[in-house]
């Protein structure tokens, strides 16, 4: 493909459709859409802890921006700040249980983006997935993108080269497709 400029305005279009679901969605409950991203964000981590400045740097925004994010947040009693018993002067963020609450009747945000995905052919899906994994690794590699805990920075990850690659998850103890590699892993342990 010859012509990347059409290529960036999809991903463009898709990012505006993405950020009015969002907006939509936030608007509804009375948050604004990063609130609300934050929120998912907390949802996608599992019991990991959060921290402000791990989210900072995820979202692009200053310390100072993402607090006032963060006290509307808790002051709404979504979220709540605990002190790190290791380090008692950072503090880590976790959804409540009226957050986990809000995110179960938000769950469907995105039920537009995957009804046009179920009518798309099924491998080329997997295709797309895998190109979107392999263009988001090269942004992370030049430095454009942090905190992507995907597959290909893990160290449990081996991949045999032999003609069309091959994963192995060394965490799972697994063989997988490259439909099942993942931008968020849970396990992740990045390589060194």
């Amino acid at each position: 493909m010859d012509n990347y400029e059409q290529l960036i305005a999809g991903f463009e279009r898709i990012g505006t459709l993405i950020r009015k679901l969002l907006w939509e969605n936030s608007f509804n409950v009375g948050l604004n859409p990063i609130q609300l991203q934050i929120l998912f964000f907390c949802k996608q981590q599992n019991k990991r802890k959060v921290y402000p400045t791990k989210l900072s740097e995820f979202f692009g925004v200053s310390l100072p921006s993402l607090s006032d994010s963060l006290n509307s947040l808790i002051k709404k009693g979504l979220i709540k700040k605990t002190k790190d018993k290791s380090v008692k002067r950072i503090s880590y963020i976790s959804l409540t249980r009226k957050g986990q609450k809000l995110l179960k009747e938000l769950s469907n945000w995105d039920a537009p983006l995957k009804n046009v995905l179920n009518k798309i052919d099924n491998e080329e899906i997997k295709n797309s997935y895998h190109f979107l994994l392999t263009f988001l690794r090269e942004l992370l590699d030049i430095g454009m993108m942090q905190h992507l805990r995907m597959c290909f920075t893990c160290q449990y990850l081996s991949i045999n080269q032999n003609g069309e690659p091959e994963y192995f998850c060394n965490f799972l103890e697994s063989t997988l497709k490259k439909e099942q590699l993942r931008i968020d892993c849970p396990d992740h342990l990045r390589k060194e």
